[in-house]
């Protein structure tokens, strides 16, 4: 979709990633809770909370309904991350109008 796009580097050892595209205010809000971790080439990288991890993946089923299950497993593995609380989530799920899916989940917590 028009919101994301998937690369993948010509030596396969530097692997796939992918970008999400997000306006200014949305963009400050999670570069603000990323935390730096050592990337390759020992550059850092910034990698966002799993709150807003789950908030991407939500928007990504939403918006391509074919990645549902694989959106949802990674989302139930986010759920399980120690510090993310069900209720602070529970909103993406109703914005997207998937709230099917977080009750499911929930379930299987």
């Amino acid at each position: 979709s028009d919101g994301f796009s998937n690369h993948l580097h010509p030596d396969r050892t530097y692997g796939r990633v992918d970008f999400a595209y997000v306006d200014a205010p949305t963009a400050d809000r999670l570069f603000a809770a990323c935390r730096s971790v050592p990337g390759v080439l020992g550059r850092p990288v910034a990698v966002p909370s799993p709150v807003h991890l789950i908030a991407m993946k939500v928007h990504a089923a939403k918006n391509d309904p074919s990645r549902t299950f694989r959106e949802m497993a990674d989302v139930e593995h986010l759920l399980r991350h120690p510090g993310v609380q069900p209720n602070e989530v529970r909103r993406y799920f109703e914005e997207a109008d998937l709230l099917r899916w977080f009750d499911e989940l929930l379930h299987r917590l």
